[in-house]
C-alpha cells in the first residue's frame, strides 16, 4: 500500500524502511511445528506433470514472529488511515441568513484542496430575481453556477457564497425549508469522498428580524430624539428669559 500525503508519496507500508515482508524475514528452518505433515504417500495421488520439480519458496518463521509481523501491518494501516482523516479536504454546504437575505455557501475546513467538487440538493435551489416590492416586480429564477456545476477545484479555507434571496421570497418558494442531498470531492491523490446533506432553516424562522434593526427604525429613533432635544432646547430658553415654568416643562 502506498500513500500520498499533501501530494507527496509516502513509503510503502510493506518493505524495508517501514515493515519488511514475510519472505525478507524468512530463514531456513524457522518453520512451525503446528501445521501437520501430509502423508509419505500424497505425492504419489498427483499425476506426474502436477508435481513440483522444486519446493515452493514458502517463508519460513516461528509463530510468534508471523502474529508480530500482522500486528504491527495493522497498526501501520490504522496509522495511514488516521493520517488521511487528518490531511484530507472536508467541504461544507450550507444556508445562512445575514440581512434578511438568505445565502448559499460551500467551505472547504479540511487541510487540502477538493477537486472535483460536486452537489446534489433537493429541492433544487436557485437564486430569486425580484417579485413582490422588488425590482423587477416579476420573479424568476437564475441558476447558481457552483449548486449546478460543481467547482473543479477547492483550495484550503475557500469559501464561495452566493445570494439566493430576500428572506420573505424565499420563505414562500421553499415553505418546508429543509434541503437534503449529498456532496461529492476527490482529494489530490482522487481518493473519493461523500457526505449527506441536511440544511433545515425552519428553527431561524420568526428569528431574522430580531437581531438588527432596519434603516427605518433607526431614521424613526434619530427623529425622536432630534425632538426631544429641541423641546429641551426650548425649555432652557424659556428658563434663560425668565418665563418658563413648571407646567410649561410639563408640557414640553
Amino acid at each position: 500500500l502506498t500513500v500520498a500525503v499533501n501530494g507527496s508519496p509516502t513509503p510503502s507500508v510493506t518493505g524495508r524502511r517501514l515493515q519488511p515482508t514475510l519472505s525478507e524475514r524468512s530463514r531456513p528452518g524457522r518453520g512451525g511445528d503446528k501445521v501437520p505433515h501430509p502423508p509419505k504417500d500424497a505425492l504419489d495421488r498427483l499425476p506426474a506433470a502436477q508435481r513440483r520439480t522444486t519446493p515452493a519458496a514458502l517463508p519460513e518463521m516461528n509463530e510468534p514472529d508471523v502474529v508480530r509481523h500482522y500486528v504491527n501491518l495493522s497498526q501501520l494501516n490504522h496509522a495511514v488511515e488516521l493520517e488521511q482523516g487528518r490531511t484530507r479536504p472536508f467541504v461544507i454546504f450550507d444556508l445562512v441568513t445575514e440581512h434578511h437575505f438568505v445565502f448559499a455557501t460551500l467551505t472547504n475546513t479540511g487541510q487540502t484542496p477538493a477537486r472535483d467538487v460536486r452537489l446534489s440538493i433537493s429541492p433544487q435551489i436557485k437564486a430569486i430575481i425580484g417579485g413582490q416590492n422588488a425590482a423587477p416586480s416579476e420573479e424568476r429564477l437564475k441558476e447558481i453556477a457552483f449548486l449546478e456545476r460543481g467547482v473543479a477545484m477547492m483550495p484550503l479555507g475557500r469559501t464561495i457564497k452566493a445570494l439566493v434571496g430576500h428572506w420573505s421570497h424565499f420563505r414562500n418558494r421553499y415553505s418546508d425549508l429543509r434541503f437534503e442531498g449529498s456532496i461529492s470531492y476527490n482529494d489530490q491523490v482522487l481518493i473519493s469522498y461523500s457526505e449527506p446533506v441536511v440544511v433545515d432553516l425552519a428553527a431561524e424562522e420568526g428569528l431574522l428580524f430580531l437581531a438588527r434593526k432596519d434603516i427605518d427604525d433607526v431614521a424613526r429613533n434619530v427623529e425622536k430624539i432630534s425632538k426631544t432635544l429641541e423641546s429641551i432646547e426650548r425649555l432652557l430658553k424659556r428658563q434663560s428669559e425668565g418665563g418658563g415654568s413648571t407646567s410649561d416643562a410639563a408640557n414640553d
